[in-house]
């Protein structure tokens, strides 16, 4: 009987991406103050690979999701727009993984 010897397991190597760290993203999701709700799902693809200590832990093109944490339409007298969301889950290799991020909030400018 030929049997060829087992395949060695796969490795696995835990990586921290440093806090700080720039995520470039690209929305996959379309957000609007007047239609977003908070709760609502957010995603975005990652622009540019992540390195550390010269590593690609990030590649370009993996998947980050995420949710609405606020979203406020501009009052008709007063209160400019504002929408917030965040990143809680970035898809690498097929498989999701907790990440923390603060949130990106933007507020439209005072009317003339």
């Amino acid at each position: 009987m030929n049997s060829a010897p087992a395949p060695a397991p796969p490795t696995t190597e835990t990586l921290s991406v440093p806090e700080g760290t720039v995520l470039k993203l690209e929305l996959t999701t379309a957000l609007a103050s007047d239609t977003s709700k908070a709760g609502g799902a957010v995603s975005a693809r990652v622009a540019e690979a992540v390195r550390v200590n010269d590593k690609v832990v990030i590649p370009a093109g993996a998947v980050a999701k995420g949710e609405v944490v606020e979203a406020e339409r501009s009052g008709r007298v007063k209160g400019r727009a504002r929408l917030a969301f965040r990143f809680t889950e970035l898809t690498l290799s097929g498989a999701a993984h907790p990440i923390d991020t603060r949130a990106i909030a933007l507020e439209a400018e005072a009317g003339t």
